[in-house]
């Protein structure tokens, strides 16, 4: 009897595995494209169970971000953050899968369409504030990732700003700056200015009524003592 090599066998099965990934993966791409997304939908669940853990050249989190993506074309918010999250499950250093899941969460706030879900996601998708802290968290975990790319700090700045946090606004608009002084969202230049120039940490002085700093002992302007 011939003697089985294991490590050839399982290289044969973890190259076929492979190869039929890949191909339901390319299928998956190419019925999004003509609009079938549904059916892609089900190709990217195929490649996802076919793929090996550890397939560099078509990593397991790709694909869930792809099948994220797509949901976030279909307006299937559950889904999309669903597979934000098994994307991170997958590489918890993915740093698409942090950028888009607080894109999302940060969004959500602002959508008219309501959710047709009950318990612990209406719940949870209710609360405004709530979103942007978890927003900040993505964001946060994708500075990690990528500390020298300006869009998480800019978009961590557009969260805080909405809680009502100028300093720490402030602070990443600052850093959106210094890694790049010409931001592709310069065209919301405006919401840098109004917190720029107008933080939460400032008051009003009684004579001449202009922004003072909490904390001033004096108006810099017209000289009177502030308590």
């Amino acid at each position: 009897m011939k003697n089985i090599n294991m490590n050839e066998m399982l290289s044969k099965v973890t190259g076929f595995r492979k190869d039929k990934a890949s191909v339901y993966y390319k299928d998956g791409i190419r019925l999004f494209r003509l609009g079938e997304k549904e059916a892609a939908i089900k190709e990217f669940k195929k490649a996802l169970l076919f793929n090996p853990k550890f397939n560099k050249s078509l990593p397991k989190e790709e694909i869930a971000y792809s099948m994220a993506l797509v949901y976030r074309s279909m307006e299937d918010t559950i889904n999309e953050l669903k597979y934000y999250t098994k994307a991170l499950y997958y590489n918890p250093r993915f740093y698409n899968g942090w950028l888009w899941k607080g894109i999302r969460y940060m969004s959500i706030p602002d959508q008219k369409k309501p959710f047709p879900v009950k318990g612990r996601w209406q719940i949870k998708l209710s609360k405004p504030k709530q979103l942007y802290r978890e927003a900040i968290f993505c964001f946060t975990n994708a500075i990690k990732c990528s500390e020298d790319n300006p869009k998480p700090y800019y978009y961590a700045g557009c969260c805080y700003e909405k809680l009502g946090n100028s300093k720490k606004a402030v602070e990443m608009f600052d850093s959106v700056f210094e890694l790049d002084p010409d931001f592709e969202n310069k065209n919301k230049s405006k919401i840098f200015d109004k917190i720029k120039h107008d933080p939460a940490d400032k008051t009003e002085c009684p004579s001449c009524k202009i922004k003072v700093k909490q904390g001033d002992a004096f108006c810099t302007d017209c000289g009177t003592a502030l308590k």
